[in-house]
């Protein structure tokens, strides 16, 4: 399975018989590069491989975009698998998920579970790998800026989240990609790092952290230090999970 970092939460996973596309919403501006090497999907990565899933954690700009739609017809079989909030154009095939839902085709098996912001996060699993996006579920506190009751509340309500997903966890995960935001301030890692403690994915791939990947390598090092972690250094780089 090769992973490739598109862009904030966005990544693409090449497997076998299928391409995954995680949160993808960034698309070419007017005279910039475009190209797969430079962490823009294009329909030649997706017409190699016999099924395409999209999927879209929740509505929020820098995790959707209505131009992956144009791909619908890229691969022989498509499908959408969506927060219930995404619009969808007609004869688009897609799959609403909330959280506690499952979706399965003979090939994949999703199942979907909550956030502490918007939308889902998504478990997946296909060809004997086990893939977590987390989406927006995270550990968010400004620790400069909010009360201890405002720490401790947020806290309380990402551990619910995890213990609600525990069960479905027990059998592994080859992947994780996880928010490691740095406009979080301090303790930027916080999140990952309990997720990594309890669930222990053989990768932990952080996500979300804009064009500051240098704050996000940092905290890698730091906050994140024993767990195996593959920081992606520009957009378009890419991993190899054997």
């Amino acid at each position: 399975m090769r992973i490739t970092y598109l862009d904030n939460s966005g990544f693409f996973l090449a497997m076998r018989d299928a391409s995954l596309v995680f949160d993808c919403w960034r698309f070419p501006a007017p005279g910039e590069a475009a190209g797969f090497s430079n962490g823009y999907l294009d329909r030649a990565v997706l017409t190699g491989r016999p099924r395409a899933y999209f999927f879209v954690s929740h509505v929020h700009a820098d995790h959707f975009h209505p131009e992956i739609f144009r791909f619908a017809d890229a691969a022989a079989e498509t499908m959408f698998l969506l927060d219930k909030d995404i619009p969808v154009p007609e004869g688009v095939p897609h799959h609403f998920l909330s959280p506690g839902e499952e979706f399965s085709d003979g090939y994949v098996r999703v199942r979907a579970f909550g956030s502490t912001d918007l939308g889902v996060s998504f478990l997946a699993e296909a060809e004997g790998r086990r893939i977590f996006h987390a989406g927006d579920l995270n550990f968010w506190h400004w620790r400069e800026e909010s009360t201890e009751a405002e720490v401790r509340e947020a806290r309380e309500a990402f551990l619910a989240e995890l213990e609600r997903m525990a069960p479905a966890m027990a059998g592994g995960l080859d992947a994780a990609f996880f928010p490691v935001d740095p406009r979080m301030g301090s303790e930027i890692e916080a999140g990952a790092a309990e997720f990594a403690r309890r669930f222990a994915p053989r990768l932990l791939i952080p996500m979300h952290f804009g064009e500051n990947f240098a704050a996000m390598q940092a905290a890698c090092r730091t906050g994140l230090a024993g767990q195996r972690i593959w920081a992606p250094t520009r957009r378009g780089d890419t991993v190899l999970l054997e």
